[in-house]
């Protein structure tokens, strides 16, 4: 009797595909003792039910440190969460300490011109840290996306509604249509929704498990 390399899943001998997860079964694949399938009984000697079953929150940031610009390959749940825990985490600490310093800096006993380079300085810092973390948070996106079998470029659904919303009102402007408040309202409400409902599809993909095995974009990520 066979298993699956990915879930465990018990297959007939000589299989080529698992029925459960869909992964290859070639000679050369190696064991994945974490991504263990509902279907799995455990009973493949090669299943190391002590091994981790997903990144610790340090683990995740160095993943995705290392992964600064990759855009191929997949990203687990835990690698994708826990980085914009992290992100947002950087980013409420600058922004606050940028605040707490332009109110200090005000009644500090300092030539002017002093506390203009520090505000300016802390300034820089908080952009730079931001446009810093932009990069990766968009590969990890775009991976999180591979691992559910979708595209990256479902990044750029959000922006869709609004350029179109944008060629509404212009076409409106120029039909003589503008000032119609109850139009204007009209238009203005579906394509909210339409908006709140594109900025949601992508969400929904985030929270969604991986596929268990292999898909378009390459093989399910190790550590889930």
């Amino acid at each position: 009797m066979a298993y699956c390399v990915n879930c465990g899943a018990q297959l007939p001998d000589g299989a080529t595909f698992c029925t459960q997860c869909g992964s290859s079964q070639t000679a050369s694949a190696e064991f994945n003792p974490y991504a263990v399938g509902a279907n799995y009984s455990g009973a493949n000697e090669a299943y190391d039910s002590t091994a981790p079953g997903a990144p610790t929150f340090r683990e995740a940031i160095s993943i995705c440190f290392r992964k600064y610009a990759v855009f191929r390959g997949r990203a687990s749940r835990s690698e994708f969460w826990y980085w914009f825990l992290f992100v947002w985490l950087v980013n409420f600490l600058t922004r606050n300490a940028l605040n707490l310093v332009t109110v200090i800096l005000p009644i500090a006993d300092l030539e002017r011109e002093y506390k203009l380079i520090l505000i300016v300085a802390f300034s820089v810092v908080a952009i730079g840290v931001g446009l810093g973390l932009l990069l990766p948070t968009v590969s990890v996106f775009v991976r999180r996306m591979h691992d559910t079998n979708h595209s990256g470029w479902l990044g750029w659904l959000p922006l869709l509604p609004s350029l179109g919303m944008g060629g509404v009102l212009a076409f409106a402007d120029a039909a003589g249509f503008n000032g119609d408040k109850a139009t204007e309202a009209a238009v203005a409400g579906v394509f909210a929704i339409v908006i709140l409902a594109a900025f949601l599809y992508p969400f929904f993909l985030a929270l969604r498990p991986g596929d268990p095995g292999d898909n378009q974009y390459g093989p399910a990520p190790v550590r889930r």
